[in-house]
């Protein structure tokens, strides 16, 4: 009888810490991925500065 009562018990705790784990990873996740948005942002972006300089200092120095 006590047994059962364990496993019982055991059975309502898993379900619960398995969904605080998977609601954990997913944060995890979804932080990775904003990490790696903003680091590919931020890539675009210098990128796309060093497009605009490179342009301009051509357009300057064919002008001049």
């Amino acid at each position: 009888m006590l047994g059962r009562g364990l496993t019982q018990v055991t059975h309502i705790k898993l379900p619960l810490f398995s969904r605080q784990q998977q609601h954990t990873l997913v944060s995890a996740d979804s932080d990775r991925s904003s990490r790696c948005s903003l680091s590919l942002l931020l890539v675009v972006t210098s990128l796309n500065t060093l497009l605009v300089y490179s342009t301009l200092g051509a357009l300057f120095h064919n002008c001049c």
